[in-house]
């Protein structure tokens, strides 16, 4: 479990479109597309060989997505000590069976 990491960071993308995968894995399906500084909250990350993959909760349409991308791709806004910013209510993903709750006002 040392690879696998679980927490609420309020971050924003930080490069130009980027693509939010089914899975951590860089041949994985695309789910969406993200623009440049769409905000979006970091759920948890995993460290592969190719590098840290974050799970991340985006609102697109109106609806809240779940998907990965890769850490270069994500600005955190929060830091260790205040991991979840005051905008945070609840979350709308499922995370292998657990049920975390992100906020409306993504």
């Amino acid at each position: 479990m040392d690879d696998f990491a679980f927490f609420l960071y309020t971050a924003e993308t930080q490069k130009g479109v980027i693509e939010l995968k089914e899975d951590f894995a860089s041949d994985a399906t695309v789910i969406a597309m993200l623009p440049k500084k769409a905000p979006v909250i970091v759920l948890n990350q995993i460290k592969t060989e190719d590098g840290i993959w974050y799970r991340i909760a985006a609102k697109q349409n109106s609806v809240v997505i779940c998907g990965y991308v890769t850490s270069d791709n994500v600005k955190l806004l929060a830091s260790i000590e205040n991991p979840v910013a005051a905008q945070i209510e609840h979350v709308h993903c499922f995370l292998d069976g657990y049920g975390v709750h992100i906020a409306e006002k993504l």
